[in-house]
């Protein structure tokens, strides 16, 4: 589909260098460990500030996020003050260390964000490329709900995945496997469903050539209270 996301997932393949060009806002050179990846509709400077501001309100040094991240004091000092871009995995690594989510960070970072009912077009809101894809907020500003569509999936299982709040998944086109500790592994086509309460472990990966496209709902006024568990639904 001709667009801004048809733009953000072919610029995820283009080379480094390619990809800075085009970003947000001038990247600078980062640590290896979180390279510069595309923003669109995100303001580098209220994402840098929005990170900062939850890391002193939780008390830490650049050196303990630096620590709980995996990721450079001086790439995390460049995002906070806006001069670089996140990859979505460093996004997410930073939003679980800081008690939030990469939902959260990128709605409330959106261009044009607010609290008011909004209408949200199919090219619009703030988007994270993404390897051939990319995450993007379908809301933008702090909500009750934070869905997010994903488009593109790696071929691998990668880290657990835990939210301090309870987790709904559409599958909207694709084949994926959802693999949900101490439930095992679910096959999901699409309109099948995985809701995960708070606190359970899970991660997921791409099945077959055709690309995944899934929603993903974070409930960000809290978790459902009860103990950790999933339910699968099947598209049938």
């Amino acid at each position: 589909m001709p667009g801004r996301r048809a733009r953000a997932a072919a610029t995820a393949t283009a080379e480094p260098a390619a990809r800075a060009h085009r970003a947000t806002r001038p990247v600078k050179a980062v640590s290896a460990s979180a390279p510069a990846t595309e923003m669109l509709g995100v303001s580098p400077d209220v994402l840098g500030t929005s990170i900062r501001n939850r890391r002193k309100v939780r008390g830490l040094r650049l050196s303990d996020l630096s620590e709980a991240t995996a990721l450079s004091v001086s790439f995390i000092s460049q995002l906070e003050r806006g001069l670089t871009n996140p990859s979505l995995q460093s996004l997410i690594r930073i939003a679980e260390a800081l008690g939030t989510t990469s939902h959260e960070l990128l709605a409330v970072s959106a261009i044009g964000a607010h609290d008011a009912p909004e209408y949200q077009g199919g090219d619009d809101g703030a988007l994270i490329s993404k390897g051939g894809g990319y995450a993007r907020s379908l809301v933008k500003g702090h909500r009750a709900i934070q869905p997010m569509e994903i488009v593109g999936g790696a071929r691998e299982m990668g880290n657990w995945a835990v939210h301090e709040v309870d987790e709904f998944m559409y599958l909207c086109d694709g084949v994926a496997e959802v693999e949900i500790e101490g439930h095992g592994l679910f096959v999901l086509e699409s309109g099948a469903t995985v809701y995960c309460n708070a606190g359970t472990r899970h991660r997921w990966r791409q099945l077959g050539d055709a690309q995944v496209r899934m929603l993903l709902v974070l409930a960000q006024s809290g978790g459902s209270g009860e103990p950790p568990s999933a339910s699968y639904r099947s598209h049938l």
